[in-house]
């Protein structure tokens, strides 16, 4: 839910990092990104918990937005290695 009342629980972060662990596990891709608006600083934020860095700014759908990304590579170093 994206309610103001369920903000700061931690439930994108949660999101996010089971959206990542299924991409990884079913995508054969090199990087995993996320596209964030500029403005939306609490989605940075997420990102950057979960080991995104900031990778460009990108037209998409003719709106400026910002490029986080982390390599597969650095995602099973971060993220595996908790388990």
């Amino acid at each position: 839910s994206n309610e103001a009342s369920q903000w700061g629980k931690g439930y994108e972060t949660e999101g996010a990092q089971e959206s990542w662990a299924w991409g990884v596990k079913n995508v054969d891709t090199e990087f995993i990104i996320s596209v964030i608006h500029p403005d939306n600083h609490p989605s940075k934020k997420v990102a950057q918990r979960l080991g995104e860095s900031y990778s460009h700014s990108q037209l998409v759908k003719n709106i400026e937005c910002d490029i986080y990304r982390i390599s597969r590579s650095e995602y099973e170093m971060i993220h595996c290695n908790k388990k």
